[in-house]
Formats: structure tokens, sequence, C-alpha cells
């Protein structure tokens, strides 16, 4: 439970029971502080998440490699005021054929486990009031994912952690794998549990 959590962008950090004290306090400014500190949410530039006329990117969505989840892969909407999430699909990159889609989303999309294969490659397209946007990410190496997760229930006490704890954990791990999608959906979800919005 010492692990250490380096912040990239100062050289400073929490130790794991500073942020622990931070998810069981009730300050939800603090703990979403603390996460900012140490998880600089990141855009992709190179691949997904454009929109289709212009460089404008949603980094709420899937790109780059990401874990296969055991049931859903999770993608936290952020809507704005009068913001709509229409037309989502999903498909295998470089096919015409609509694997899952959603015909409007508020708060979560949720893609089952079902549709994502390991070593695959997916496309997704959805409106964000009313403009197309699109993009693609694969799902990680089976070996690889299984390492990742053996390092992460490796940690010390790891198994009586309640499920805030092993999230973040999972989000330092994945940000060390450097899996910056589910480091950010892992961090957001500690928020969410924790009774704060993002």
């Amino acid at each position: 439970q010492g692990a250490y959590c380096e912040e990239l962008d100062k050289g400073q950090g929490f130790t794991y029971q500073e942020l622990m004290a931070k998810i069981k306090a009730s300050d939800a400014s603090s703990l979403q502080k603390a996460l900012a500190a140490i998880f600089k949410y990141q855009v992709s530039v190179t691949s997904g998440s454009k929109r289709l006329d212009t460089k404008a990117v949603l980094q709420e969505f899937p790109t780059g490699s990401v874990l296969k989840p055991e049931k859903n892969l999770m993608v936290y909407l952020k809507p704005e005021s009068g913001s709509s999430y229409t037309n989502f699909t999903l498909s295998e990159l470089n096919s015409s054929k609509t694997m899952f889609s959603v015909a409007k989303a508020e708060s979560t999309i949720q893609i089952p486990t079902q549709y994502l294969q390991y070593d695959h490659e997916y496309t997704w397209t959805v409106l964000l009031d009313g403009k197309p946007y699109r993009g693609e990410f694969i799902v990680s190496n089976r070996d690889d994912q299984h390492t990742f997760e053996t390092e992460l229930s490796s940690i010390p006490h790891y198994q009586t952690l309640t499920p805030q704890a092993k999230l973040l954990l999972k989000a330092v791990k994945a940000k060390e794998w450097q899996y910056s999608y589910d480091m950010n959906a892992a961090a957001k979800q500690v928020v969410v549990m924790a009774g704060a919005k993002r």
C-alpha cells in the first residue's frame, strides 16, 4: 500500500495513503485535484477521436490501445448544456458492418466485451450535436493484458482493498503501461464512485 504515484509534470506526487485519505474524505474538490495532479488527461493527435471535417477531438472516446474489459468498455460522456450524443456505431476497422450501436446516450456508452477481441482493431462513429466524429482503437494483446493484470493483482494487500482503491491503482498501472484511455476511465470512475462530478 506504500506505492508512490509520481506526477509527470512537476516531479511531485502523493503517497498511496494520502490518496486513500482523499477518497474517503467528503471533499470532492480535494479528490479531483489529487487525481488531476497525477493523471494529466491526454488528447490523441495521431489516431482517432477526430471530427470528420476538422481536427477537433473527443477525449472521452477510446483511442490507441485499450484493455479488454470483463463486462463493458465504459465511455464516460461529458455532456454540456444542450449537447447530445447520438448514432454511436462500432465496427471492425475497414469493415462497413456495424457490430454495435446506440441511438442516443446521456452519461455513458457501454460497449459489451463480447464485441471486442484481443489484437483486433475497431472504429467508432458518433454524432455530437449533429456533427460527425470518428475514432479508432485496438484491443490489447492477450499476453500483455495478462501480464498487466498479474502485476496489478500482485500489489501488496490488493485483494483487501476497496473498489475505489483498486480503480485508483489500475489507473496508476495503466499510466505506467501507456494505456491512456484505461487510465482516464479508471480515474473518472473513482471520482464518480466518490460522488463527485468532473
